[in-house]
């Protein structure tokens, strides 16, 4: 099973380019300079396709998947969701 700190680097890497400002975990992800609708898009396909999930369009727009430390952990749980079943 995934860390956190594995999710985390993954995210960094997507969403940053490995150039994540100081205060990385308390950015708005969707508000982030560089990310239009098509980079959340492939985000999302992405995330969905690495840890095998699927991420509801009411968590897309919900705080879960704004702040980089709350999808951190949105993922965590839906992979240990996943698992259970």
């Amino acid at each position: 099973m995934e860390t956190k700190k594995e999710i985390n680097n993954f995210l960094k890497k997507l969403i940053y380019k490995n150039k994540a400002p100081k205060n990385y975990t308390k950015i708005d992800i969707l508000k982030f300079k560089k990310f239009d609708s098509m980079s959340v898009f492939k985000l999302l396909l992405k995330i969905e396709s690495k840890y095998m999930i699927k991420i509801s369009d009411n968590e897309l727009f919900s705080n879960k998947f704004k702040k980089f430390s709350n999808l951190v952990k949105l993922i965590e749980k839906k992979i240990y969701e996943t698992k259970k079943k």
